[in-house]
């Protein structure tokens, strides 16, 4: 390597002394505190994902596919074998790997990161997920819920603060599980819609849909990403932050919701999903990029007046596999509208009217 001039030298030293001074903060301002990491821990003994058994980590459903227990458009109520899978699984299934003679499994089931119980169910008879667990975590300012489905048993109450791999129940078959040979934990990772959801839902519940008996959890009240990718990157040290967390998402569709001169609760909570803020002059509509489940991706302002929620764009690019939304939007003639379940949906994310 050639010998650098007294020139250079000097031009470098004071390049990096430039670099230097301009990562520091301002005087009189302090450096803002780096946002804090999503690292989750397995709630299970089975640690088949990080060894890669994957056979051995998911518990398969009556149709016996191993991506049937996996995040996803994973599951099809069309007859085998399906040309395609359009019903959605919002967790990950856990295979037990303790059992007493009699096949009962033995797992304790531990909570995969800090947080406050915020929920039991302790009916199993109450929720498709049986005797379940939720549990909110705090990153800074933002929030996000895990939940433990079909619980033998339940060890925590509403109110009581846990660490990452305390006991909070037992894995077992309650809910819509049909045997004890299919045992499993059911494990989410995601967030709340909307804080006044219990008003939400006395209006606009169907008859169909019972009394709401589980206050602001219900589950209606949440969207789930996928905590396989989340439990994998904490493993590789690489965890991300909320905000990554709903940077990598796919915008599918997009709605157009009244915005009533005000910010929606989601958005006041998750503040950095609308890049303008809410300083500016009130908006007629918020137009919302949603991933294919609708958990909200991004607002922007619109002057656009809309009486009620309706579809403004979808990602025709789609194939039909990666088309499927929860049944929230279809075609209908040819065009794709918010369904009857999309209005719903739409509904809750802009509640209160």
């Amino acid at each position: 390597m050639p010998c650098q001039s007294r020139q250079s030298r000097l031009l470098s030293a004071l390049l990096l002394a430039c670099a230097a001074a301009w990562s520091l903060p301002c005087p009189g301002q302090e450096a803002l505190p780096a946002p804090p990491r999503v690292v989750l821990q397995l709630p299970t003994e089975n640690r088949g994902l990080f060894d890669g058994r994957l056979s051995d980590f998911y518990q398969v459903t009556i149709s016996k596919r191993l991506q049937s227990g996996m995040y996803g458009f994973v599951r099809s109520n069309l007859p085998e074998p399906p040309p395609y899978f359009e019903r959605f699984h919002e967790g990950i299934d856990i295979k037990p790997v303790r059992r007493d003679p009699s096949g009962r499994p033995l797992d304790p089931v531990h909570a995969a990161a800090d947080g406050t119980v915020v929920f039991t169910n302790l009916r199993a008879t109450a929720s498709n997920y049986g005797l379940y667990v939720m549990i909110r975590h705090d990153y800074g300012a933002l929030q996000a819920y895990t939940t433990y489905g079909h619980l033998a048993s339940v060890r925590v109450k509403p109110g009581q603060a846990v660490r990452a791999g305390e006991p909070i129940g037992v894995l077992g078959w309650s809910g819509n599980v049909s045997s004890r040979s299919l045992a499993h934990l059911h494990f989410e990772f995601g967030f709340l819609l909307n804080r006044d959801f219990p008003a939400w839902y006395a209006r606009f519940a169907d008859k169909s849909d019972g009394p709401n008996e589980h206050g602001l959890y219900n589950g209606v009240n949440f969207l789930g990403i996928d905590p396989a990718r989340i439990l994998l990157e904490s493993h590789r040290g690489t965890p991300p932050t909320v905000a990554e967390l709903f940077a990598r998402e796919k915008t599918t569709f997009r709605v157009r919701v009244p915005a009533r001169g005000r910010p929606l609760d989601f958005q006041k909570r998750f503040p950095f999903l609308t890049p303008g803020g809410f300083d500016g002059p009130a908006p007629a509509s918020w137009e919302i990029d949603c991933n294919r489940i609708g958990l909200p991706l991004r607002f922007r302002p619109s002057a656009e007046e809309v009486e009620a929620p309706e579809l403004a764009w979808f990602d025709e690019s789609l194939s039909l596999q990666d088309s499927f939304t929860r049944g929230l939007v279809a075609k209908e003639q040819g065009s794709r509208v918010l369904t009857r379940n999309g209005k719903k949906w739409a509904s809750l994310l802009s509640w209160p009217h």
